[in-house]
């Protein structure tokens, strides 16, 4: 029998990421990157206003003080984006020098007009009003560059924005876009394709007959599969027949970067049996293992096809499947989308109810973790096998090997399920 380690290190080190390709930054979202953004221009590309405020100029103001304030008259405004005329048709804060003894209102990020090198913030600088112009009072001295994002302040010419590694989302399409790019290369999406197997399996939508049941796993895992960061597809259930399942699964190779079985494979005795593990044990690599973990023990793992395309298979109970795909198949698309956050987080929580497992097999249970300041607490579903119930789960406890009875008050490592 295979630790959960034993198992999961076995996946990981076969893996490798999905090959990069090169993508319009937008079609790039959610993907992770496979070279170091590196700046193009310096950024910032002009010197910009670090503050909302009034842009000056620093050695007009070397002689000001609470006795002796110098008054600036406002003649404009300057947006982050845009430059507006505030009807002084003799001053153009955008574009010429500006001139002697007048400040320019200017927002957070905007290019602060030529000559001025320094930004007096608006917060602690009031304005006053007289015959419909407005002054800027100024009762001390100002160091040139105070309040300004001077030109490659943030990053230098050949300097890495955003780097090799990084999950690209909005903040990093700023970054990537102030570097001058509109195309990176990433790691895509892995293609990740889930078969279901069962004679019981109908299709979502349809009338049950006897002994039916609506094929959950298919769609949960799909989601589940999005959520980790894959492309995913599915196809109508599979019946209880090795052939069928064994040319459903050659026929999805086309498309897949990874196919995720769920199905009857089981250990009676010291022999494993059941439709999946007939169907795939002899078909390319696939072998299956007795695994220290509850739910859920038989898994399967190996590679199928010319493209030698990685095949997972995992129990067909909805709940041992989910748990399954947390423990074992979520760590395998993070690594083939290129991440290195491959795990959700764990942290340590204190139990609210009796937990008990057997002895040398790690049980996972649905659970609803609990932040309440300091204190952290796990407290583990009642109906374990309940579907309803797991809706309400926001965690995995964790009972390890060698631990066959937890109590109230006990301390007990929690995978957090709303992370990661």
């Amino acid at each position: 029998m295979r630790s959960v380690e034993e198992q999961l290190q076995l996946m990981l080190n076969s893996i490798i990421a999905v090959e990069p390709l090169d993508l319009p930054l937008l079609d790039a979202r959610g993907t992770v990157l496979a070279e170091d953004v590196v700046a193009e221009n310096p950024i910032p590309a002009v010197d910009m206003a670090g503050v909302d405020g009034f842009a000056v100029c620093a050695r007009e103001l070397a002689n000001a003080s609470a006795g002796s304030p110098v008054s600036l008259r406002i003649v404009g405004r300057l947006e982050a984006a845009q430059a507006e005329s505030a009807g002084d048709s003799s001053v153009s804060v955008g574009d010429l020098e500006m001139p002697q003894g007048v400040a320019v209102r200017v927002a957070i990020g905007a290019r602060i007009p030529v000559g001025a090198d320094a930004v007096l913030s608006a917060s602690s600088h009031p304005v006053t009003t007289s015959d419909g112009v407005e002054w800027l009072s100024v009762t001390e001295q100002v160091q040139s560059g105070t309040g300004v994002r001077g030109v490659g302040g943030d990053v230098a010419v050949g300097g890495v924005v955003v780097p090799e590694g990084a999950a690209i989302h909005e903040r990093e399409f700023a970054g990537i876009v102030a570097a001058g790019r509109f195309r990176v290369r990433v790691h895509p999406h892995p293609r990740v394709v889930i078969v279901s197997s069962g004679d019981e399996l109908v299709e979502a939508g349809q009338p049950l007959g006897a002994r039916q049941v609506h094929d959950l796993n298919a769609t949960t895992l799909v989601a589940a599969a999005i959520d980790a960061g894959a492309q995913a597809f599915r196809g109508r259930p599979v019946p209880d027949n090795p052939d069928r399942l064994a040319f459903v699964v050659l026929d999805q190779l086309i498309r897949a970067d990874l196919v995720v079985v769920t199905g009857r494979a089981e250990l009676v005795g010291d022999r494993f049996g059941g439709t999946v593990f007939e169907a795939l044990n002899e078909l390319g690599t696939v072998r299956f293992s007795s695994t220290a973990v509850d739910p859920g023990p038989v898994i399967g793992f190996g590679r199928v096809g010319s493209a030698s395309v990685p095949i997972i298979t995992i129990p067909s109970d909805p709940i041992a499947a989910l748990i399954a795909f947390e423990v074992f198949v979520r760590p395998v698309i993070r690594l083939l989308s290129g991440r290195e956050d491959l795990f959700r987080p764990v942290v340590r929580a204190t139990l609210t109810r009796p937990l008990r497992a057997p002895m040398d097999i790690r049980r996972f249970v649905p659970a609803v973790l609990s932040l309440r300041g300091t204190q952290v607490s796990v407290e583990p579903l009642e109906d374990t096998g309940s579907l309803v119930g797991l809706q309400q789960a926001n965690a995995l406890a964790i009972v390890e090997e060698g631990v066959t009875d937890l109590q109230p008050g006990d301390r007990v490592a929690v995978i957090r399920l709303d992370r990661g």
